[in-house]
């Protein structure tokens, strides 16, 4: 389906392919390029541990920007300070509208952003898996998805973002 039909959906799914070893930092240049885009963005993640290195991540990624965000308790579902939230498992936010999944996150969670990014590990057969079986429950539902290649990826992948 080509790109500009996208967004005909209220939610759009960009898969995005990478490897393990590089998905944190494309996902620190995603966030960072939705927040210069000024939009508020969730991120994710399974567990505690992983929100703290993501949480240090964000601060030392590039030494040319700054994105404000912090690590959400996890019951807390409003949120009115920074524009970058961090949250362990499936926890829904009001006021965000795109989400950046660090980790599995299920298609009725996903439906309730205008835009989220989901990376498919091209190195972690499980994963790959994982994100096959969410392109096909994404089609059948009517959700927009978009594939974006690893060689876009690690290059142009912000062309395919201007429009979210």
């Amino acid at each position: 389906m080509p790109f500009g039909r996208e967004r005909m959906f209220s939610s759009s799914v960009y898969f995005v392919e990478t490897t393990s070893n590089k998905q944190r930092l494309v996902l620190c240049r995603l966030v960072e390029f939705f927040y210069e885009g000024r939009r508020k963005v969730q991120v994710v993640v399974d567990s505690s541990c992983g929100a703290r290195n993501l949480d240090q991540l964000l601060w030392t990624f590039s030494e040319e920007s700054f994105v404000p965000h912090r690590v959400l308790p996890s019951k807390t579902v409003q949120w009115a300070g920074e524009p970058v939230v961090i949250t362990v498992g499936n926890l829904p936010v009001e006021g965000f509208d795109h989400l950046v999944c660090d980790s599995s996150v299920n298609l009725e969670f996903i439906k309730r952003y205008r835009v989220a990014v989901h990376f498919v590990l091209k190195d972690d057969a499980d994963r790959k898996q994982e994100s096959r079986l969410l392109w096909l429950a994404c089609g059948e539902q009517g959700v927009g998805r978009l594939h974006i290649p690893h060689d876009v990826a690690d290059t142009k992948w912000p062309d395919f973002f201007k429009l979210t």
